[in-house]
């Protein structure tokens, strides 16, 4: 409905051209603006409500763990950061330099990963992808049976689009007992994303994608507590 709202109104401010041809040709010729616009704000009011009545009463936390599937007993962490911040806050209190940890490394962001295992002596190897370019089941039997501990990708890699193959990369770490690490910023809500069933152990995620709530809140959900040696003091 808003991206009805939003095409209708372009048109209607640059009539007869190529925007104007679009609606028409996929949307239909609405010529009462009006009508259209409140009747997409109605339907929107009754998808608010139903989601407000479907959600009420539960805990941000529990919203958390719901949207990501994950198992009643898991952990959310909300952090008053970045999406960076909650990349840093994981990789500082999950691994150490005990560990050796894969990164997918495909862009921006897939290299801060990279820069943050520097910064905490944390143990790695990247997967080196040209910009653009995906995973694929080829390159990662290629690090088969390497005894990595744990694995950071960013699941759509923001800077170049390329959303990965998320049942690749959790096959891999099933079958490698491999700690797997999903950065979900810009893809949660937005692509399928269920921890139990791609046996994730934590997912990132952040309040200014689609959430569509104001930056500044970062989230991390942890599937099995139980399976991360917990510092005396979280960092």
């Amino acid at each position: 409905g808003a991206l009805k709202c939003i095409l209708l109104l372009t048109s209607f401010c640059f009539k007869n051209s190529y925007m104007t041809q679009l609606v028409r040709k996929y949307i239909g010729d609405y010529s009462n603006v009006e009508k259209v616009l409140k009747g997409t704000s109605n339907t929107f009011n009754e998808f608010i409500n139903n989601v407000v009545n479907k959600y009420k009463g539960k805990t941000q936390k529990e919203l958390m763990k719901e949207f990501v599937y994950a198992s009643e007993d898991s952990r959310v962490a909300f952090i008053t950061g970045s999406g960076t911040a909650a990349m840093e806050t994981t990789v500082m209190n999950v691994f150490n330099d005990e560990d050796k940890v894969l990164i997918v490394n495909g862009g921006g962001f897939g290299q801060r990963f990279v820069e943050l295992c520097k910064l905490h002596n944390i143990p790695f190897d990247e997967i080196k992808l040209d910009f653009g370019e995906n995973i694929t089941k080829e390159l990662l039997d290629s690090y088969d049976g390497s005894k990595y501990t744990g694995f950071l990708v960013n699941i759509c890699e923001t800077s170049s689009c390329v959303y990965y193959d998320l049942d690749l990369i959790s096959d891999f770490c099933s079958e490698n007992d491999i700690f797997l690490v999903v950065d979900a910023i810009s893809s949660f809500l937005a692509n399928p994303l269920n921890m139990v069933e791609k046996n994730i152990d934590v997912v990132i995620t952040g309040s200014q994608k689609a959430l569509a709530c104001p930056p500044g809140i970062s989230v991390i959900v942890l599937q099995e507590i139980n399976k991360i040696e917990i510092t005396t003091s979280f960092r």
